[in-house]
């Protein structure tokens, strides 16, 4: 149910690993501090933010357009329990409360 889970923070990933290994092939020795981080995530989010990547993740998990039989009955099971009803709660009787 979360496009950017299923189509984009793959691909970031991959390309912002990508950016880091070649900053350190051209870098010997040196570690990536805070400092590099926004230079090198730019053009890996550049790379993975496209209006295909969008709109792959929206198909992927079958908001747009919708499927709404892209789950199985089995795959509700954890929600059963919020579909009981619980009893209503009882009024205490006036004896209990001058106890």
């Amino acid at each position: 149910m979360q496009p950017l889970d299923v189509s984009f923070m793959k691909p970031l990933s991959t390309y912002y690993n990508a950016e880091v290994s070649k900053w350190l092939r051209n870098d010997p020795g040196r570690t990536v501090s805070t400092f590099q981080v926004a230079q090198l995530l730019t053009p890996a989010f550049q790379k993975a933010a496209t209006a295909l990547t969008a709109a792959n993740g929206f198909r992927k998990t079958g908001m747009w357009p919708v499927n709404r039989d892209i789950f199985e009955d089995h795959e509700f099971a954890p929600s059963d329990p919020t579909d009981q009803t619980q009893p209503e709660p009882q009024q205490p009787v006036a004896s209990d409360l001058t106890d």
